[in-house]
């Protein structure tokens, strides 16, 4: 299982390097768009939505969505194509940055929610399962959108940089929690939710993401985050993103499912490999947003 989820994971980086960095935006915002649309066709089915009509009309709405967001700021440049262009994401127009807001809000209750009952067995009804998934999804794309088009006169891929460090976070974190849990794991996090994950996973996570955040913000990536802030993103976006993680666990046993589905080979589906990044990616964000305005 580890070798398959190896192989599949260094056939998808490559491409999710290429994606980051060199796409231009427009493509970017698409091709992600794509990605986050077969998402909503996995969660219809976490959701209970069993037709095909029905999983399809919910992956057509999830779209609509974000269409309709992409337009709410059509005064920002997409890309840097002529001499002054600037658009940093403190430039986000009202509707995406609340959309962020909103996403920081609703993950900050999650997070209360499971801390409150990670001992119990939560099972919400099919509505609230449509509603939390475009909550879940739309603001990852709105988020992933507003990191990757930051740039600055002197330095064009700022962005990609900054989403880099973002993603680094989070896999390091996935990576740490999943050898220091194999190593050390002792007591449970979650029990009634994901009873593989524990506390010592989860100390492991964060320890190795705030080694990651530090080794970045000290010249790897062209950014211009000091170490203190490179290390307060990460002390915020990793333990919110374990709640990404352990949510979507809570709608895959209410359908008596392991995986979201099977389209990557040793990670299930699509879902199975965002989900710590649908809560982390809105929440780093919104902290950068306002860490610049500071």
């Amino acid at each position: 299982m580890l070798r398959q989820r190896i192989i599949t994971a260094l056939i998808l980086i490559p491409w999710v390097v290429l994606l980051v960095t060199i796409t231009p935006l427009k493509w970017f915002a698409g091709i992600v768009g794509a990605v986050i649309a077969y998402a909503a066709w996995e969660w219809g089915r976490l959701a209970g939505l069993t037709t095909i009509p029905h999983r399809s009309l919910y992956v057509a709405s999830t779209v609509a969505l974000m269409v309709g967001l992409y337009f709410a700021q059509p005064h920002i440049e997409f890309w840097p194509g002529t001499a002054g262009t600037y658009a940093p994401l403190d430039q986000l127009s009202s509707l995406p940055l609340f959309t962020l807001i909103g996403a920081v809000v609703f993950w900050l209750c999650v997070t209360a929610l499971l801390i409150k009952n990670r001992k119990k067995t939560l099972s919400p009804g099919r509505l609230t399962a449509i509603f939390v998934g475009w909550l879940v999804l739309v603001p990852t794309w709105v988020a992933l959108i507003s990191i990757r088009r930051t740039f600055y006169l002197e330095n064009p891929l700022y962005g990609s940089a900054l989403l880099t460090f973002a993603l680094a976070l989070v896999w390091a974190a996935d990576i740490g929690a999943y050898f220091a849990g194999k190593k050390f794991g002792r007591h449970k996090l979650a029990p009634a939710i994901s009873p593989g994950k524990t506390i010592e996973g989860v100390i492991g996570g964060v320890l190795l993401s705030l080694i990651v955040a530090m080794a970045l913000s000290a010249g790897v990536l062209p950014m211009t985050l000091t170490p203190w802030e490179a290390l307060a993103l990460s002390l915020v976006v990793v333990p919110v993103s374990i709640a990404g993680d352990l949510l979507e666990s809570i709608f895959k046993r209410n359908q008596g499912l392991k995986d979201s589905g099977n389209i990557l080979p040793g990670h299930g589906g699509i879902l199975d490999r965002i989900d710590s990044l649908t809560a982390a990616l809105p929440v780093f964000a919104t902290m950068f947003y306002f860490l610049e305005r500071l």
